[in-house]
């Protein structure tokens, strides 16, 4: 069941981080834009907000409260504080201020005269700074993430990486001695 959740936080932040990174580069592109072009250009963008981040996050909270579980009995690791802190706090970001101004910017129209709605620079620069903080967490919590497992599998494996450099491994005892020259032979 582990490796389910598992598979749920990492497609989440997938998700998450992916089609964040690829609705920054549409906003960007769009600035070129004329109003009209520019308003569709948002409502796409609102909608991949709503159908791709939203999942994804909701995806790496629930993934990540079930995978953290058995961590919660006693001190929790740094590397698993640091995911927690800054994922949990960069998703609740998107949750309750990126998705709700992506869709109010998702539904604006133009103004009587064909421009912009006057709303509208608000919205975009409240989008651009939240998203971006939340963006910028959530790669904190990746990296803290990613750094948690190399030194796992370092740490899981420089014991016996040690043991068997000095050859104290009882394995390599065992086969040395099978090794050995007869005691018959002197030197």
């Amino acid at each position: 069941m582990r490796g389910f959740w598992l598979l749920v936080h990492v497609l989440g932040f997938t998700l998450w981080l992916g089609a964040g990174i690829a609705t920054m580069i549409a906003g960007l592109t769009a600035k070129r834009f004329a109003p009209a072009e520019r308003l569709a250009a948002y409502r796409v963008m609102s909608a991949v907000f709503r159908m791709v981040v939203a999942p994804g996050v909701v995806g790496v909270l629930v993934g990540g409260f079930v995978l953290s579980a058995p961590y919660m009995r006693g001190d929790v690791p740094g590397w698993l504080g640091l995911m927690m802190g800054a994922g949990g706090l960069g998703a609740l970001i998107v949750l309750f201020v990126v998705v709700p101004t992506a869709a109010r910017l998702g539904r604006l129209e133009l103004d009587p005269r064909g421009e912009l709605p006057e709303v509208f620079p608000r919205l975009r620069k409240t989008q651009i700074i939240s998203a971006s903080i939340a963006g910028g967490l959530g790669i904190v919590a990746l990296i803290a993430g990613t750094r948690a497992c190399v030194a796992v599998r370092l740490t899981n494996r420089l014991p016996v990486l040690q043991r068997l450099c000095t050859g104290q491994s009882p394995h390599l005892g065992r086969r040395a001695e099978h090794i050995s020259a007869p005691s018959s032979i002197s030197a």
